[in-house]
């Protein structure tokens, strides 16, 4: 059917290659809402973060673990949220922060310093953005 060739110019390939030419961005922006139960209780209110980046579910779309958002980095602000404790006034070091996740969680959870680093300068650039776009009103 013809009509069908219409479509095939506005699908991605199968795999996104992020030192390409093509200038289409792979990035998603979402919201990761961390703890709270959502009644307004100071205790129990929850953060939210804003993120750009590649959830794990598409890790094939790039070449750089960096700019992807790992399970793993959701699981350790939930026990963060829950332990505030740990980070909570306390100097704190994310060492392959990629899109800085957990290193704004621990901003957010009362920690006095965060240093967020990354090998990946793409990620650096990433991890920058949403660190601007997560910074307290």
């Amino acid at each position: 059917d013809d009509d069908d060739d219409d479509d095939d110019d506005d699908e991605r390939p199968p795999g996104f290659d992020l030192f390409s030419a093509d200038e289409r961005d792979p990035n998603d922006e979402f919201c990761l809402r961390l703890g709270g139960d959502g009644d307004g209780d100071d205790d129990t209110a929850g953060t939210t973060i804003t993120l750009r980046g590649v959830r794990a579910r598409n890790p094939h779309l790039l070449r750089s673990t960096g700019l992807t958002l790992w399970k793993g980095s959701e699981g350790l602000c939930e026990y963060l949220r829950a332990n505030p404790r740990l980070v909570n006034g306390k100097d704190v070091v994310e060492l392959g922060a990629g899109l800085g996740l957990c290193g704004i969680a621990a901003h957010r959870l009362g920690a006095r310093n965060v240093v967020l680093t990354d090998g990946d300068t793409d990620a650096l650039a990433t991890m920058r953005r949403n660190i601007d776009a997560n910074r307290d009103p």
